[in-house]
């Protein structure tokens, strides 16, 4: 198989499941720290578990306070030439806040949506994002046609 995937830290225990029982190539990932608490992010081996792959990345911006080191991870896998970068990113806290009902208000959703719609395209296709339970279509339009956004139910 032509296929590698990775978690970010808090879903370790989701990857480690799936690569065993689909049998892809995990990719080994460093979320180290500088001192001034900054993140330093490593990804080993990347001509065995990244180039010219299928690459699938289980995002968490459940916090976000990881943004950038998800959004740092994602651009790099892009750049180190994966052939599709596919991220799954299970909860996204802030696609909720898609309307502005007062005047100054910000919509945090377009606001996300714009930093994902940044991300680069793998080599071969544009990367594609996953998204469980928003059941307002329309948010699938909110990012750029730079990237793809595919919107699931986990009912």
């Amino acid at each position: 198989m032509n296929q590698s995937i990775w978690a970010y830290k808090s879903f370790e225990w989701m990857w480690e499941e799936i690569a065993l029982n689909k049998k892809i190539n995990h990719i080994d990932i460093n979320y180290n720290r500088f001192p001034d608490n900054t993140p330093d992010t490593f990804i080993e081996n990347i001509e065995n578990d990244v180039e010219w792959r299928d690459v699938y990345y289980i995002s968490d911006l459940s916090n976000l306070y990881n943004l950038f080191e998800n959004m740092g991870t994602i651009y790099g896998l892009t750049r180190y030439y994966s052939d599709k970068v596919h991220v799954i990113i299970p909860f996204i806290p802030v696609w909720t806040m898609e309307r502005v009902d007062n005047e100054w208000q910000i919509a945090t959703a377009k606001t996300l949506a714009r930093i994902l719609s940044s991300t680069p395209s793998a080599e071969r296709w544009m990367t594609r994002f996953y998204t469980f339970d928003i059941h307002d279509l329309r948010e699938r339009f909110f990012t750029s046609d730079n990237v793809s956004l595919k919107l699931l139910s986990a009912m």
